[in-house]
């Protein structure tokens, strides 16, 4: 399952079934409306769409996040634009490198990567959090 224009490829199909789904549906929708490769903030921001308890528990204030999905949500792209949700159709997106190495880094960790890893790794990574709380004014909770 290899390919070698996608070596991403390999390491979605270490993603749990929820993280997968959001990164195939939420995340590709929310980066075509935003003319955008699948970013760190985009999956973030469908992160919370899909499951705001969980991602709530991360951060200090939820509220530019929610303002961030609100936006990309209320945009509609027509149906010519949306692919079928597919493991194909993340290939038709590019996914931005930093989102990538945050994800390498959680399955170096875990054979199986949940959202829960996912966001243990945003928390612990510093760059990351600087960027967000500069960029969204999102601050990282620390455990």
């Amino acid at each position: 399952m290899n390919n070698p224009n996608h070596p991403e490829t390999e390491l979605f199909w270490k993603l749990d079934e929820q993280l997968l789904r959001i990164l195939l549906q939420h995340s590709s929708k929310f980066a075509r409306v935003a003319h955008s490769p699948i970013t760190v903030e985009l999956f973030l921001a469908a992160l919370y769409a899909s499951a705001p308890e969980e991602v709530s528990a991360y951060f200090e204030d939820v509220a530019p996040l929610r303002k961030l999905v609100k936006s990309l949500s209320e945009i509609t792209i027509g149906t010519v634009e949306i692919a079928p949700a597919a493991t194909n159709a993340i290939l038709n997106q590019v996914v931005d490198s930093e989102l990538i190495r945050i994800l390498q880094k959680a399955r170096q960790k875990h054979d199986r990567v949940t959202l829960s890893d996912f966001m243990e790794e945003i928390t612990h990574d510093s760059a990351i959090s600087d960027w967000l709380l500069e960029k969204r004014n999102l601050l990282i909770r620390k455990k």
